[in-house]
């Protein structure tokens, strides 16, 4: 086999492990040692396979820490690898990968429902923040999110504080920790907010991931319920057998 042939068979190879989700958004690659061990094959030619991967939109390279993995862009439609198992939050996920930009259609408080209640281990009546927000990558409109915060758990929370990053104010601010995040997902059709918000039709098939995220100490902390265009990604699980 020609020496081109082999890089690009490697670059090949890592941007099917990629699309597969072994390696994931944000994710840094192994290092060129350990990807050369594991091709049998020379650190010259992975820089070359790495290369392809980097004029293709694969991958970025940061000086100083290695090569991590990019959301893939197709023309202008950002594909999102959304993983059900990853707790991180959108801001710290895509801002070294996209510009990220916020808007708040609706912030209010009000008292809690049933439903809501017991979604978050709330006593009826209970204060919550009720806000609408729609989230861009790149002055695309990428998602959008509904979502009930208990007002006794996240304190002074603002319009302000959720124009930026929510989970960089909890822990950063606040000082708590964030465990785990309980999510049920489902399609759907799109209503008249998504066709407003999301630049679709109606009808358009919508994926929408409900999530339940708790604190470190076991309280849960966000009701969000989040759709997504069906053209805009797709979900990737990771098991260990």
């Amino acid at each position: 086999m020609k020496k081109t042939g082999i890089y690009q068979k490697i670059a090949d190879d890592l941007i099917d492990r990629i699309k597969n989700g072994e390696f994931r958004t944000g994710e840094q690659l192994p290092k060129q040692i350990d990807l050369a061990k594991y091709y049998d094959t020379s650190r010259l030619t992975i820089q070359k396979a790495i290369q392809i991967l980097i004029s293709k939109g694969y991958v970025y390279a940061k000086k100083g820490y290695g090569t991590f993995v990019k959301g893939e862009k197709i023309k202008n439609n950002v594909l999102y690898q959304y993983d059900i198992n990853d707790s991180t939050g959108f801001t710290e996920k895509f801002s070294s990968l996209f510009t990220i930009q916020s808007k708040i259609i609706s912030f209010d408080t009000r008292a809690a429902d049933e439903k809501e209640c017991e979604k978050l281990d709330l006593k009826i009546g209970s204060t919550i923040y009720d806000i609408i927000r729609i989230r861009y990558l790149d002055n695309q409109p990428f998602r959008l999110e509904y979502t009930i915060i208990p007002a006794t758990v996240i304190k002074n929370l603002t319009q302000e504080l959720m124009e930026q990053s929510l989970y960089s104010y909890i822990t950063d601010e606040l000082k708590l920790k964030i465990g785990s995040a309980f999510r049920q997902i489902r399609a759907d059709k799109a209503d008249h907010y998504d066709c407003a918000y999301l630049d679709c039709v109606e009808a358009d098939p919508i994926l929408e991931v409900e999530q339940v995220v708790s604190l470190k100490d076991g309280r849960p902390f966000e009701f969000t319920q989040i759709r997504y265009r069906y053209d805009k990604g797709y979900i990737i699980s990771n098991h260990i057998l």
